[in-house]
């Protein structure tokens, strides 16, 4: 599934700074499911990572996090984005509904 998951991300990406709103955002879709193929395949439930050995870099950052880019690809902006490029209401109603409804379903099935 890891290598599945990087060939297709390899794929997916584009160096082309003309894309539209529409291919920034079918992009962010696409690498939220490639983070998430890699973020089961990396975590270890029985790694201990709160001892004093552990190392920033050797965590996964909230920019691979599957959310952040569903959030991104709903709201066509990043968490660098000006404020007024963000579509602030859709980016608070992503997350209202990730929080309210999705995670508590996930839990609950």
């Amino acid at each position: 599934a890891l290598k599945q998951a990087k060939k297709f991300r390899k794929d997916v990406w584009t160096d082309d700074s003309d894309c539209s709103d529409e291919d920034e955002r079918a992009t962010d879709t696409a690498y939220g499911a490639v983070f998430m193929v890699v973020s089961a395949c990396s975590r270890d439930p029985y790694t201990d990572v709160t001892g004093p050995e552990t190392n920033d870099i050797d965590l996964l950052p909230d920019s691979i996090e599957t959310s952040y880019s569903c959030a991104c690809a709903e709201t066509g902006a990043t968490n660098t984005s000006r404020v007024h490029q963000t579509d602030v209401p859709a980016r608070r109603a992503f997350w209202l509904w990730y929080l309210d409804e999705a995670i508590p379903t996930v839990l609950t099935s």
